[in-house]
């Protein structure tokens, strides 16, 4: 089935985007291609040295062989690394969308952090607000070219296109809540409650069932309605203030 992808405009530059991009332009070109030749030239001058010295004949069937074989095996990879690199860039580009609209929320008195790395996966994005506290998981799937384009909650798993009822992205966003409950705890010394937030990057999000445990939208619905959402606890600023310092100097020690 083809698809396409949700996002409906690319998100905006961030600092240090063109050194970074430019960085990796100079290393395919400047640096990994200067590498790669005379490690292709070494190899087929070692093959020639190997004829001279020790008379061996020329045997194309062999070469001809392994290229046969690696050719069919070589394809298959690529294409399975094209598709990952289109799913990741597609990701990629979700997280920077989403991130660049909570970045609107700043104006509230909210901090917004994004990306904070743990063994094995990252909390998205965290948002401290005088409504309470964020943790919020990014997806951004591809949307079929025609047919149902919209994500469906039941309060407990959530169904993409029509496809199969799936626990694994609320799963995956209360973990992160409760990792950054640990981390606030850790750090500041205070117990609050996080609330999970899953966003489908723009995709219409239906919910079928009202769940207090966790947030399920798009990133657009979410900063229109972020003053009504969130816990029955208010945070002033002075405690915003402590939590946005505890997480910072939790981020900062991971460097």
């Amino acid at each position: 089935m083809l698809k396409k992808s949700p996002i409906k405009r690319p998100p905006l530059p961030q600092a240090g985007e063109s050194s970074w991009l430019i960085l990796g332009e100079r290393w395919d070109n400047r640096v990994a291609l200067f590498v790669l030749i005379p490690g292709f030239l070494a190899s087929i001058a070692g093959v020639e040295w190997c004829h001279r010295l020790f008379e061996l004949p020329v045997n194309p069937w062999l070469w001809t062989a392994m290229f046969l074989v690696s050719l069919p095996i070589s394809a298959l990879l690529y294409r399975r690394g094209i598709t990952e690199l289109k799913r990741r860039t597609q990701g990629f580009q979700g997280e920077r969308v989403v991130g660049q609209s909570l970045d609107d929320l700043r104006s509230l008195g909210c901090r917004v952090y994004h990306d904070i790395a743990e063994d094995g996966y990252n909390i998205d994005h965290v948002v401290i607000a005088p409504n309470g506290i964020f943790a919020i998981e990014t997806k951004a799937p591809s949307k079929p070219l025609k047919g149902q384009s919209e994500v469906v909650f039941d309060g407990e798993t959530v169904a993409v296109a029509g496809g199969p009822p799936d626990k694994e992205p609320i799963i995956q966003a209360k973990s992160a809540a409760n990792r950054l409950r640990e981390i606030i705890r850790e750090m500041s010394g205070q117990d609050h409650r996080i609330v999970p937030v899953l966003l489908y990057v723009d995709w219409f999000v239906k919910s079928t069932s009202f769940c207090r445990d966790i947030h399920v939208m798009n990133q657009e619905y979410f900063v229109k309605a972020f003053e009504n959402l969130g816990g029955t606890e208010m945070l002033p600023s002075d405690s915003i203030k402590l939590l946005a310092a505890s997480l910072e100097r939790y981020l900062r020690g991971k460097r």
